[in-house]
Parts: structure tokens; C-alpha cells; sequence
């Protein structure tokens, strides 16, 4: 299939496809009514936020609503209209900025970070769980290596929100997250049973808990966090046996804990 990316200066539609150079006549014509539907539907969306106050004017601090309704429909249309495959879903969404509003744009950082993309991975939430988290809470998330090209997490972390409580809060989920990258670092999650990845998850969140538990104040310094980076990085094999299974998330949490202990009275000795 093909996608209608932009228009030229002249007008001309440019199509890009899967396939590379050259596109026939029927997938234009799909191309072109894909095009008209995130049009008229681009433009409902506009009236849609600007009658519930919901846009993003100067200052505005409620992103979250404006952007998961974007990403909402988004999914909508990638998902239900039959005009796009899911190998597409780049080009799908390069598309679709040309008819996004302006003030629902936002600069991407990098290929792999990408405003769209972000969008539409929160558009995949319940509403009322989206807007749980602030949007720099998602941007931090959807940001980190570890999660932003696997999106199995999205599954795993609704769960997590809709039970509450610790995981929600703004600090504990940044940790988790900066644990969680330390974890899988060099690791292609794409090779990860399901199972396996959520023993990953599971693990890293006990982790999470135990160290907030215990070095609540000390997690805030810099040089404890490089303590704690350097645990999970020169114990691989304590990786390795969680996800094959021979050691349980709870196991993998107290083993790192208890090396950590180590660590710190290693380094109070030193000091002292």
C-alpha cells in the first residue's frame, strides 16, 4: 500500500510505500481517501477541544486530555478504516502531521522520539488512567530505551495503574524507569517471551519498592544512583537467570538489595 506524505509547492501528492519507488493506481486512490479522512477528521477533532476548552493555548498545563484525544483517534483510524496496514505506521503518521492542528504539534527530539508516535501510544490507554500521569511523566517514559520500542509495556503499566497506590507516584515511576533501562540495557526486548518480559517488569518494580524502603533519602544523591546503576550493570547474570526463570522477581529485587548493602558498608569503611 502507499501513503500520501505531503503535498509539494505545486500541489503534487507525494506517496511513499513499503516498497519503495513507484506506486499503482488503486493504492493512490486508497492513499488519497486516507488522506481526505484524517482531513475532515483532523478538523472535527479541532472543534471538539476548543468546545470543551481543552486545547493547548499559551501556558496551557493539561496536556495530557488534548494529546490522548489525538491519539485516540489516531488508533482510531489506523486501526478501523482498512486505508493502512500495520507495517505502515511510520509513514502513516508522517501523513497524518500535515492535517494535525498546529498547537497539538510538538518538535520531535529524535527519530525515536516522536511527538506522533507518543500520542499514539497514549491514545491506546483508558482515558481516565491517561490522565493519571502528567504529560512530562509519559514523555519520560515513552523516552527511555527500554520502553520506547517495546509496546507490550503499555499493557503491564495499566495494570500497575490501575492498582495505584506507590506506582503512581511521579518519583517512584522516574526510578523505576531509569532502573528499568539499566536493566535491560543491551538487551533486544523483541526477543522476550511475554513472560519474560513481565518477570523484567515485575522485577525491576519489587526493586523499585525495596529501594525506596530503604534508601529513601539516599536515592536522591547522584553517586548512590551511580552505586545502584552499577549493581544491576556488573551483575548480568542475575538478568540472565531472571528471565529464563530460574530466579523469581522477588529473588532478582533482595539479591540486588543485598549487594547494594555491600556496597554502602564497603564504601562507609573506606570513608571512615
Amino acid at each position: 500500500m502507499a501513503i500520501l506524505i505531503e503535498y509539494d509547492k505545486d500541489g503534487n501528492a507525494i506517496f511513499r510505500s513499503l516498497k519503495g519507488i513507484g506506486t499503482s493506481a488503486e493504492e493512490r486512490e486508497k492513499a488519497y481517501r486516507l488522506d481526505n479522512l484524517l482531513k475532515v477528521e483532523m478538523k472535527k477533532l479541532d472543534r471538539k477541544l476548543k468546545k470543551i476548552g481543552a486545547n493547548l493555548g499559551p501556558g496551557s498545563k493539561n496536556k495530557v486530555r488534548p494529546y490522548w484525544e489525538l491519539g485516540r483517534l489516531l488508533r482510531k483510524i489506523f486501526e478501523e478504516s482498512g486505508l493502512v496496514i500495520p507495517e505502515e505506521k511510520s509513514l502513516y503518521l508522517v501523513g497524518a502531521r500535515q492535517h494535525v492542528p498546529l498547537y497539538l504539534l510538538a518538535d520531535d527530539r529524535r527519530n525515536d522520539r516522536n511527538h506522533l508516535e507518543y500520542c499514539f501510544r497514549l491514545g491506546w490507554y483508558p482515558k481516565k488512567d491517561a490522565l493519571k500521569r502528567k504529560w512530562s511523566e509519559w514523555v519520560n517514559l515513552f523516552d527511555r530505551p527500554s520502553i520506547n520500542q517495546e509496546e507490550r509495556f503499555e499493557k503491564w503499566d495499566l495494570e500497575m495503574i490501575k492498582k495505584g497506590g506507590e506506582y503512581l507516584k511521579r518519583k517512584n515511576t522516574r526510578l523505576f524507569a531509569q532502573l528499568l533501562t539499566s536493566m535491560l540495557k543491551n538487551i533486544y526486548t523483541k526477543d522476550l517471551s511475554d513472560e519474560e518480559l513481565t518477570r523484567c517488569y515485575d522485577a525491576t518494580w519489587l526493586f523499585t519498592e525495596k529501594l525506596m524502603e530503604e534508601y529513601r533519602e539516599e536515592i536522591k544523591n547522584k553517586e548512590f544512583k551511580a552505586t545502584v546503576k552499577n549493581a544491576i550493570l556488573k551483575n548480568r547474570n542475575l538478568v540472565g537467570m531472571l528471565i529464563e526463570g530460574s530466579l523469581l522477581p522477588n529473588e532478582f529485587a533482595n539479591e540486588l538489595i543485598k549487594i547494594i548493602r555491600i556496597q554502602e558498608l564497603h564504601i562507609a569503611s573506606v570513608s571512615s
